[in-house]
């Protein structure tokens, strides 16, 4: 049904053996798309957490995500920060091999 609906809608082609290789949630998003759905989540738990954020305010909702990346982007920062250390500190204890100087003989 898939591979027709396709093939109707959008001139696609595909055959029956590609489209049972098709995950659950692809087929489901597909199936409503074709049926004129605009928004699509698939999952249990993603339409949870939709329904969820449904119930919060907007101006709270912005505030805690805004709050949240603040932290996320400080805290990757610090991460670059101790990497760069961490890599200084690797150059400067790494041992070189002891450098070989020829003299010349005397005659």
């Amino acid at each position: 049904m898939l591979a027709l609906a396709l093939h109707r809608t959008y001139g696609i082609r595909v055959q029956t053996e590609e489209c049972n290789l098709i995950d659950p949630d692809s087929r489901k998003t597909l199936d409503q798309a074709l049926k004129g759905k605009t928004i699509v989540i698939p999952g249990i738990l993603n339409q949870v957490l939709r329904w969820i954020g449904g119930l919060i305010p907007p101006a709270l909702l912005s505030r805690m995500l805004g709050k949240r990346w603040r932290s996320a982007r400080k805290n990757r920062a610090d991460l670059e920060i101790v990497e760069e250390l961490m890599d200084s500190e690797k150059k400067l204890t790494t041992p070189t091999a002891p450098q070989v100087i020829s003299l010349p003989e005397a005659v």
